[in-house]
């Protein structure tokens, strides 16, 4: 297969990829590198919302990034390891208002990347109800949906009904949603950056426990934090997104 002969894959994200507090927007951009780095031809349209604070501007963030940012009209424009990124600044919004405030906007960027990139498929995540009609734009122009699973939120069926094929990042979660709705998918370990997740240098103080809710495991934490506090293992955790203090 020649590279004029690979698909042509547009990685659509409802937050910034580069998002330092969300494991799925890095991951799926992870995937998006090795697709790259494959031959396969692939851009990025997102917005800049993040799930967590950051603790300077989005535009200083991504130059610390050492990447050259240009702003045209509400986008941040850039090019990283190759992939083009377009980005819709939301202005600091919360993540589950993005879609209310600049739906309208995401999706006139949207129409523009489907005529000019002429995407194969577009690798995605996401849940609201303008997304159904993203995707069956997307359809009507020849192009599958490829899922990037990387939760047990999905609660309908319906939410699969116009995806072509589903990559959760592990065969329990994909065994889940088989038991669950009797979707196929096919299990693909998260793919990450060992430079950007791993330091440098450490100092093993703590047990630390990222983004403690009941869904990740928190009462296990906790239960473990109570029989190790005391032979002196001291437990910390860290949320990137508002969680229940008390439960903690």
């Amino acid at each position: 297969m020649t590279s004029e002969d690979k698909w042509r894959i547009l990685l659509v994200l409802p937050q910034l990829p580069q998002d330092p507090t969300s494991g799925a927007s890095r991951s799926m951009r992870a995937a998006a590198r090795v697709l790259k780095q494959a031959g396969f031809h692939v851009r990025c349209l997102a917005t800049t919302a993040t799930e967590g604070a950051l603790t300077c501007p989005i535009s200083d963030f991504l130059r610390n990034s050492r990447v050259a940012v240009s702003k045209v009209g509400r986008e941040l424009r850039f090019t990283e390891q190759s992939i083009f990124f377009r980005l819709l600044s939301t202005g600091g919004l919360p993540l589950n208002q993005i879609d209310l405030c600049f739906g309208r906007a995401f999706d006139a960027i949207f129409r523009d990347e489907l005529g000019s990139f002429r995407s194969d498929a577009v690798f995605t995540y996401w849940g609201v109800e303008r997304d159904r009609r993203r995707f069956q734009l997307a359809r009507q122009n020849g192009t599958k949906i490829i899922y990037g699973l990387r939760n047990h939120a999905y609660d309908h069926r319906y939410c699969f009904d116009l995806v072509d094929a589903i990559l959760p990042p592990s065969q329990a979660l994909s065994d889940y949603y088989r038991g669950t709705f009797g979707i196929e998918s096919t299990a693909i370990p998260s793919l990450m950056n060992e430079d950007e997740v791993l330091a440098p240098r450490r100092d093993p103080i703590f047990i630390t426990f990222i983004n403690p809710t009941i869904g990740k495991g928190v009462t296990v934490m906790a239960r473990l934090a109570e029989e190790h506090r005391r032979d002196g293992r001291i437990f910390r955790s860290s949320s990137s997104k508002a969680v229940d203090q008390q439960a903690i």
